[in-house]
């Protein structure tokens, strides 16, 4: 499922950035997805888009979010 995610969202392109400013492999916005996946973490703030540029971080944190809508 996260693969092919990220074939869909970014094209495999981890410096990939939407028009909305979602980030990377699995374009995710810091502000939104990111913050759900850090709580989900138990981490407290939201990812910065750096952190969001980091393809094993997105990742991550991609999964977490996508757990989180379960």
């Amino acid at each position: 499922l996260i693969t092919a995610m990220i074939q869909v969202e970014s094209g495999f392109n981890p410096a990939a950035v939407s028009r909305s400013n979602a980030i990377g492999l699995m374009q995710l916005k810091a502000d939104t997805a990111g913050c759900d996946a850090y709580r989900y973490k138990g981490k407290r703030g939201c990812p910065d888009d750096d952190d969001l540029r980091d393809p094993d971080t997105n990742i991550d944190l991609g999964a977490a979010y996508l757990a989180t809508l379960q």
